[in-house]
């Protein structure tokens, strides 16, 4: 199904403004992330079967890729190290939502 796993840097909104490194875990239909591979519980879950989910491609940055959450105003704004694996992410984000 397309499941994919590994850091990604995740942009927070927060006090802590920036790229902040996340393990990242997209699996039956659900993408995770943790501060680290080891952190036994995720900080965050999107369940795609509970949202509509839409995927967009940033067109200035090859790197980044963005995660919309239909209803809620809510966005996830995610960046790859190189375009190889910012496209295994996008790829494997469309085959799932």
């Amino acid at each position: 199904m397309n499941d994919i796993e590994g850091y990604l840097y995740k942009y927070s909104p927060s006090i802590f403004k920036g790229w902040q490194k996340r393990y990242i875990i997209l699996k039956d239909k659900k993408l995770m992330y943790k501060k680290t591979q080891e952190q036994p519980y995720p900080n965050g879950v999107i369940n795609f079967d509970h949202f509509r989910v839409h995927l967009f491609a940033n067109s200035k940055d090859p790197l980044q890729f963005q995660v919309k959450i239909e209803g809620l105003d809510r966005e996830f704004q995610f960046k790859a190290e190189n375009e190889q694996t910012s496209a295994s992410w996008q790829k494997s984000l469309v085959a799932q939502i």
